[in-house]
């Protein structure tokens, strides 16, 4: 060998995992007990098992922790001088055999490694003696582990068997690509016996035992993962012999954590129980409808809580639900694709009444493959609280406990997902707020979303199984979640505006015909007096007594009034906030231009004298001059711009509701058209009208801004929308000595003919974000003038129509 060779031999070097490092992972990738229950289980579903068991066995300390302070106290003196009380306390109340060697190590440096050990190994078993145990054994029928297969993929970390074998031998996909299974057997116990059955090559029977000490991996003692010492014993048995064990797979894990699953089989703090965790995490692939049965049993020293182990069942009250929408969606040729079907459930009989939707919609997000879901929607105000006096049916409590909207890869839920402690991820409850009577909350709804795999769906899931990437594709996903979800909505509350909704005057109306009804009763009374020659005294106080009994009447017509009026500022003022989110953005560009632009001409003022100024009165080139002049002229120019903006904001800023008078009507239509004159260009929207030039009118100016900027915010939402290459806004009118009729047309998405009795409804909106009251506020705000607000045509175009009377009340 050459010197050259053996220096280039000499610089290659390989990487040598500490031995700690595998914990490190393990413990930082698996967040809590259940995590890494339901990370083992997923393991026993790629085995092809068919069922596993979970048994959980508490076992009681042997001894008080007073019993062994003595003795402690004794060792603890042969390898340490004068150990403290403190160190005596940690040991004592320490959880885990990994933290009782870091607590020693503390006391005796790893330069003594033997002393350590030897101390080590003295006081674990009187430590051990005090601590009651939790024992989890998790049993499975899968095809089991080979020696081999412990060799070349168990025991190596990350191994990429599952990437590469994306299915199992019986067709299911796998779960446990990240290969994070062995590291949950850490997170939840200090020993691991693992014992496997598989059928071997040579066609017999082996088992392989496999011991692991997890405290080994940080002692000190191995630095290096490969110096770790694993038992693994093989035992291999002839087929049909007596005493030739099943396939299959056991774990045994022990913890001195007692509070490793406190919370997981007893109510605390309103957290879900492991038993609920687990009846949510599976549901059958619509690829494979093979059985995978899961079941949970609790011991206590070594006796069973329960009768027999409990099967853990998925309980989605199907029977009960009040509304399901369930189908498919994706993302193809820039369209969004929703096809489903929407069924209501008769609350009277057992009628289920369907209605298929398809739309397709323009979508410019990423693409994340086709997914298929089911939304269950329960009516509330139907529902108990608590199922007092009940028998079958399911309480608000019940359904609160699986509320929510999970998402499942290949029959397996995605954690956090659909879980009320993990928040809302779909932002349901905010959406919610402005419009409670359309929107629905995460505690009204079941919702199971089936994805792809993350090569088809590029929706990758955390390596720490702790939710999804926020990549392209997940948000695409979720906000076509949203848009399925707002068809939902929609149809729902059409059924529930059909069983509620009759025919309402105004409150103040309703009072007011109520006051004539006893008026005209009132009269009656007193006219048979009259005639039956009862004394006027009699009379008199019986009319006494009757305007008693009319007072309270009185006083709540006037209350009614009152609160009309406040109703009717409400709405004006809704639509000034609306107003004013244009003209803010508006009048600060201009006020940022005016600021900076009067800087300057300030600065450069300043610099020029009286004799100067005179001296370049006859240079028109003269730059200074020029710039001054021109930047004085945009300085008018804005301020003006301003001022008509204000102007605008100060007619819907009201306070209070404003008597009639009367304002030229075409101008404030024009008045309006220029507050979106920017989104007008923006969009590329061609304004079109034939307006007269004049129209006084006698009628509150706020109220028909605040119509007139609603339905143009309205047509230009939906323009904005669209594909069409010329896009058009129109105002025409035609007029009559008795009315004028104003058309406000557009090209938009049109309204289609099942929406159109609710788009006047309030809460009711086609858009994922509205709130439903634009066009609610804009009728109620012409009917307080007499005037009339409708739809013409609800295709495209769409027209609405606003009728003005020209009569001597109003003109």
């Amino acid at each position: 060998m050459s010197n050259q060779e053996k220096i280039d031999n000499e610089s290659v070097f390989r990487f040598r995992p500490a031995a700690r490092h595998i914990l490190t992972i393990g413990r930082g990738l698996v967040k809590d007990a259940t995590s890494a229950i339901i990370e083992l289980i997923k393991n026993a579903y790629d085995a092809d098992a068919s069922k596993v068991s979970i048994i959980i066995e508490k076992i009681k300390a042997q001894k008080q922790q007073s019993d062994v302070i003595e003795k402690l106290t004794g060792v603890l003196q042969e390898y340490i001088p004068n150990p403290s009380k403190e160190t005596l306390d940690f040991i004592l109340e320490t959880r885990s055999k990994t933290a009782l060697f870091e607590i020693l190590k503390k006391q005796i440096t790893l330069s003594d490694i033997d002393r350590l050990f030897a101390l080590f190994a003295k006081v674990f078993p009187l430590w051990e003696e005090t601590k009651a145990k939790t024992v989890i054994h998790i049993n499975d029928n899968g095809h089991g582990m080979t020696r081999e297969t412990f060799l070349n993929s168990w025991l190596v970390p990350s191994t990429l068997d599952k990437v590469k074998n994306t299915k199992s031998k019986k067709g299911r996909f796998v779960q446990g690509q990240k290969g994070i299974g062995r590291y949950a057997t850490s997170m939840l116990g200090d020993i691991l016996v693992l014992t496997s059955t598989a059928q071997a090559l040579n066609g017999g029977i082996e088992q392989t035992n496999l011991a692991l000490d997890w405290s080994l991996f940080s002692n000190g003692k191995y630095e290096y993962l490969d110096q770790v010492p694993i038992s693994l014993k093989t035992v291999v048995f002839t087929n049909n012999i007596i005493g030739t064990p099943s396939i299959g797979t056991s774990l045994e894990i022990t913890s001195y954590d007692q509070t490793l699953l406190e919370t997981s089989h007893s109510e605390s703090l309103g957290e879900l129980t492991l038993e609920e965790e687990l009846s949510k995490i599976y549901t059958s692939s619509s690829e494979t409808e093979d059985d995978f049965v899961i079941s949970i049993e609790w011991k206590k020293n070594g006796e069973e809580e329960g009768s027999t182990a409990k099967i853990i069942e998925r309980n989605d009250f199907d029977a009960w639900h009040h509304h399901q929408m369930s189908g498919t969606m994706k993302v193809e040729n820039g369209l969004l694709h929703i096809d489903a079907t929407y069924q209501n459930k008769n609350k009277n009989t057992s009628t289920v009444d369907s209605t298929p939707i398809s739309t397709r919609q323009e979508f410019g997000k990423a693409n994340f493959g086709n997914v298929s879901f089911s939304f269950k929607v329960f009516d509330l105000d139907t529902l108990m609280d608590d199922g007092k006096g009940k028998t079958t049916a399911p309480t608000k409590n019940d359904i609160r406990k699986i509320s929510g909207i999970s998402i499942f890869r290949n029959g397996f839920k995605i954690r956090p997902y659909g879980e009320s402690k993990a928040g809302d991820w779909l932002g349901l409850n905010q959406r919610r707020v402005n419009t409670p009577a359309l929107r629905l909350s995460t505690n009204q709804i079941i919702g199971l979303l089936e994805i792809e795999s993350e090569e088809q769906s590029g929706i990758e899931e955390q390596s720490s199984r702790d939710g999804l990437k926020d990549t392209a594709e997940f948000n695409s996903f979720k906000e076509a979640v949203l848009i399925a979800l707002s068809e939902l909505e929609r149809i729902r509350y059409k059924l529930r505006y059909k069983l509620r909704h009759t025919p309402e005057q105004k409150a103040s109306e309703y009072v007011g015909s109520h006051r004539l009804a006893i008026q005209k009763i009132e009269n009656k009374i007193i006219q048979t007096l009259t005639n039956s020659n009862v004394s006027s005294e009699t009379t008199q106080s019986i009319q006494a007594e009757l305007d008693d009994i009319k007072k309270p009447n009185d006083k709540l017509y006037q209350a009614i009034i009152s609160y009309e009026k406040e109703v009717a500022i409400y709405h004006v003022q809704a639509a000034a906030a609306k107003v004013a989110m244009v003209i803010v953005h508006d009048a600060s560009n201009k006020l940022a231009f005016i600021n900076n632009k009067g800087s300057i001409c300030a600065k450069k003022i300043k610099k020029i004298t009286k004799k100067q100024l005179e001296l370049y009165a006859g240079d028109p080139s003269n730059d200074t001059l020029s710039f001054v002049g021109e930047g004085l002229e945009q300085i008018s120019l804005n301020s003006e711009a301003i001022g008509k903006l204000m102007k605008t904001l100060s007619i819907v800023a009201i306070q209070k509701l404003p008597p009639k008078k009367k304002f030229d009507l075409i101008s404030l239509i024009h008045m309006a058209k220029n507050i979106y004159s920017n989104k007008l260009t923006e969009y590329g929207i061609n304004f079109r009208s034939d307006l007269p030039k004049s129209l006084e009118y006698n009628g509150r100016e706020a109220d028909f801004l605040s119509a007139f900027t609603n339905l143009l915010d309205n047509s230009i939402h939906w323009l904005q929308a669209t594909a069409n290459k010329e896009k058009y806004l129109q105002v025409t009118h035609s007029l009559t000595p008795d009315e004028i009729v104003f058309l406000i047309e557009d090209n938009g998405k049109g309204i289609t003919k099942a929406d159109e009795p609710y788009i006047f409804a309030p809460g009711f909106t086609t858009k994922s974000s509205g709130t439903g009251l634009g066009l609610a506020i804009a009728g109620e705000a012409l009917k307080r003038n007499n005037c009339e607000l409708g739809l013409m045509r609800n295709e495209q175009p769409t027209i609405f129509f606003i009728k003005i009377p020209l009569n001597q009340n109003n003109a």
